[in-house]
């Protein structure tokens, strides 16, 4: 499996709360567009097709190695 990147795994996390693209463009302080190359990034690499998926393998604990990089950067960007 590639690895996300730190922002990949934010966009992932928040996605899988149930955020939306506007919702997670403005916590994160980037563009809906930027948002939008994210998710289709994470459904690349992790093999999945839309968000609901995303947000099972999420859940699911596949990402466990992201978890510290969002934990990390949460208070960073208001999350």
């Amino acid at each position: 499996m590639t690895k996300l990147c730190p922002r990949e795994c934010q966009v992932a996390s928040l996605v899988a709360m149930g955020c939306a693209n506007k919702e997670i463009a403005g916590r994160m302080g980037i563009s809906c567009s930027t948002v939008k190359e994210y998710v289709e990034r994470c459904f690349q690499k992790l093999g999945v097709g839309n968000r609901v998926e995303l947000a099972v393998y999420w859940g699911a604990g596949s990402l466990s190695e992201c978890l510290a990089v969002v934990f990390l950067s949460a208070s960073r960007f208001g999350v």
